[in-house]
């Protein structure tokens, strides 16, 4: 196993889960990559639309988060 790099969000329920599908398409190995994708996303995505998405405790909670992947990249976990 290896430590990726993922975005993540407060989700409804009040935990910190994935933003994104538990798919290693979506982790990074360098932090880097992740903040700039973070970046992009924040950037590119009206706040009323991720309100919408992912609800109204979201906003201003994505973050990049290390997290514990297997071999082949997806997530040992998707709440942190």
């Amino acid at each position: 196993m290896k430590t990726r790099y993922a975005i993540t969000h407060v989700g409804r329920d009040g935990l910190r889960v994935l933003t994104f599908a538990n798919q290693g398409r979506n982790h990074y190995d360098d932090q880097a990559d992740a903040a700039r994708m973070l970046a992009s996303f924040v950037q590119n995505n009206a706040v009323e639309t991720l309100r919408d998405i992912y609800g109204d405790q979201a906003i201003g909670t994505f973050e990049v988060t290390p997290v514990e992947c297997y071999d082949h990249g997806d997530a040992t976990r998707t709440v942190f």
